[in-house]
């Protein structure tokens, strides 16, 4: 009885504490969105106007739209359509208003942050207080608070806490129940996020090996042969610093030396060729070795013997997006990003480590103007893991590390850690040139998606989180333990708390919605853009999104996470398209479309209605629009002029012409 108290004791706060770190939300649930822009928390709410739409026709899959990019249509296999939260939202009994649905989601994915992180802690210390500690180290956290402006896909990361709590009792009590229930939670993450899935698979493999004692590390003695070598490694970095320090103090040399050119003047290579010493250097003086061992006990023989059956069982619920994800790389619509050796998407900056939280109260502003100066993105650039958990984090390491359970937490933060670094170093916005393994591991199939690795430093959390509760486990066997305990919770909730947050109030334009009624037909708004997460061509406007939740009609152009480089190629050929996409960004068009190469099919050929954001658009490009179709208007509202084609005066669009 008296855990069952302070479970819902704990659930109670949690639900206050989710309405206040996301005020203002709860006072403007149907009216605005929180952001400052419209952007990512525009795209979500489509999502669940598409699936509720997708799900309401017999013959409509949710991982295929044809209303947007229209008429070509899009696959959603590889957009981040949270298809777990969004079908879920379509399937409820009731049918919630679009704008209260999402943001009521964003209170309960804060919320399940909070509940799913005190279950896993409880699970490991069995302290309620504790886990609390836990929870809100965890829910609280600013990598996750700023997700509320747009990310609900990377909000939603209680399935990690999920998979850690799952893979606890598969390995406390290996069985198929157990094997069942881990593959169920690697299912909830997989239709949550594509990066939590990755996390998570690595979070149970790294748990599984390092648990089980199977992968063990050892550092050895040094030699006099490895000593040497070792010498001849500081000789080299002694140089390799000596004309870094020249090349900044004098600015290097560029000339010519026996008709070979000879160009010093960036140190860039360099530095990378300084951090491979380094890091050669640390190998040779510690010279770790890496041995296997097998289960030392029937327990661990069962472990091993019951995970087919969560492999299996993952694969199966997996199989209607890996299916259709095979279909979509076999038909050559699998849209990846190109990756160079210098400009791959960075990690976090560690000097955000210590500069406070972007979000909170104080100091607040002063961290988020001085990441503005540093130009360090504060949405996947910083990573404040707050001064309680780092407090408690030292208290571990000293009291805990000789526990199984503690080095296994530790392991996991630093291996998660040093992905969320990037592929190079980076400290107060400034590339040192360090190579970290990520520049690696972003060739690796399947991971070059996941192609923010600031966003791991979720997992290193987690296991921050957790290694605090028990680390106040392990201190309230002292007569003031209970003490240190509320201390912990109070200085953990305060340093999260966030200000309120900037909100965006939402116009549902009658125009918009008087659409709705009108007979079917594709809807062109000018300027028009298309966009995914790596690529944009023309003007790109999330609130052509929200629109179409209001006019239902199928919409040219658009934006989602990835983007079919047919349909960007199908769109930049376009006679009538193309230009369009041209004048949208400001520059002149470059298609031919004179007498002697008359246009004979074009996308537009479907276009039927065309609302013109009189503002937006420049002179060149409404000529453009005016002299391609025959419009005729029909209403005008808040500077957009929404008109009828009557006709493409610039194409021979007969019956089938539209590709």
């Amino acid at each position: 009885m008296r855990s069952a108290a302070a479970h819902c004791s704990a659930l109670a706060l949690f639900g206050v504490l989710a309405a206040l770190f996301t005020w203002p939300l709860p006072q403007i649930l149907t009216v605005a969105v929180l952001g400052r822009d419209g952007g990512d928390n525009l795209a979500v709410i489509w999502n669940f106007w598409w699936v509720r739409t997708a799900l309401a026709s017999a013959d409509q899959s949710v991982f295929w739209t044809p209303d947007l990019f229209a008429p070509i249509g899009t696959s959603l296999v590889t957009h981040t359509l949270t298809p777990l939260l969004t079908v879920t939202a379509a399937l409820l009994p009731w049918k919630i208003e679009l704008v209260l649905l999402y943001n009521a989601a964003l209170i309960v994915a804060v919320f399940l942050n909070f509940a799913i992180a005190y279950a896993a802690a409880h699970s490991i210390t069995r302290s309620p207080l504790s886990s609390v500690f836990a929870a809100i180290a965890f829910g609280g956290a600013p990598f996750l608070l700023v997700r509320l402006y747009g990310h609900l896909n990377l909000l939603s990361a209680w399935g990690l806490p999920l998979v850690l709590l799952t893979t606890l009792r598969y390995e406390r009590k290996p069985a198929v129940a157990t094997a069942l229930a881990l593959a169920g939670a690697i299912g909830l993450v997989a239709y949550t996020d594509y990066y939590y899935l990755i996390f998570g698979l690595l979070l149970v493999a790294l748990h599984l090996l390092l648990s089980q004692r199977l992968i063990q590390l050892h550092a050895r003695s040094l030699t006099p042969r490895r000593r040497g070598a070792l010498g001849a490694f500081v000789a080299l970095i002694s140089i390799a610093c000596g004309i870094v320090v020249w090349i900044h103090s004098t600015g290097g040399v560029d000339t010519t030396v026996a008709g070979i050119r000879l160009r010093m003047t960036d140190s860039f290579n360099l530095r990378v060729a300084l951090g491979i010493l380094l890091a050669g250097a640390f190998l040779i003086w510690k010279w770790p070795a890496i041995t296997f061992a097998a289960p030392p006990d029937p327990l661990d023989g069962r472990i091993w013997r019951f995970l087919p059956v969560a492999a299996l069982a993952t694969a199966l619920l997996l199989s209607p997006v890996l299916v259709l994800g095979l279909r979509l790389w076999l038909a050559g619509d699998y849209a990846t990003q190109t990756y160079f050796w210098r400009s791959a998407p960075p990690g976090i900056d560690v000097a955000t480590l210590f500069l406070g939280n972007p979000l909170g109260f104080a100091p607040g502003p002063w961290t988020a103007t001085f990441l503005e100066q540093l130009e360090i993105n504060r949405m996947e650039g910083t990573a404040w893991l707050g001064l309680a958990p780092l407090a408690l984090l030292v208290v571990a390491v000293r009291r805990l590390r000789p526990q199984p359970d503690a080095r296994v937490y530790l392991w996991i933060a630093g291996v998660f850690f040093i992905w969320s670094l990037g592929p190079y170093l980076r400290v107060f916005g400034a590339n040192t040139a360090f190579m970290l393994p990520q520049t690696f591991l972003r060739f690796v199939p399947g991971m070059a998606n996941a192609r923010i690795p600031g966003r791991a430093i979720v997992v290193v959390q987690l296991m921050i989180a957790v290694l605090g509760a028990m680390a106040l486990t392990s201190l309230r066997r002292s007569p003031r333990g209970t003490a240190i305990g509320v201390v912990a919770v109070l200085a953990v909730a305060l340093e999260c708390w966030p200000r309120p947050h900037p909100f965006l109030p939402l116009e549902r334009s009658m125009l918009y919605a008087s659409m709705k009624a009108m007979p079917p037909g594709i809807v062109l708004e000018i300027p028009l853009g298309i966009a995914d997460g790596i690529t944009a061509r023309g003007a790109v406007d999330y609130r052509v999104l929200f629109h179409q939740t209001l006019h239902e009609h199928p919409q040219m152009g658009g934006a989602i996470s990835r983007m079919s480089p047919r349909t960007r190629a199908a769109f930049d050929a376009d006679p009538i398209v193309g230009p369009i996409l041209d004048l949208s960004e400001g520059r002149a068009p470059n298609h031919d479309t004179s007498p002697e190469q008359p246009c004979r099919i074009s996308l537009a050929c479907g276009v039927r209605y065309v609302v013109v954001a009189e503002r937006a658009a420049s002179d060149a490009l409404r000529a453009f629009v005016t002299t391609s179709f025959s419009l005729q208007p029909l209403a005008r509202e808040d500077g957009r002029t929404l008109y009828l084609v009557e006709n493409i005066r610039s194409c021979e669009c007969g019956a089938g012409a539209t590709p």
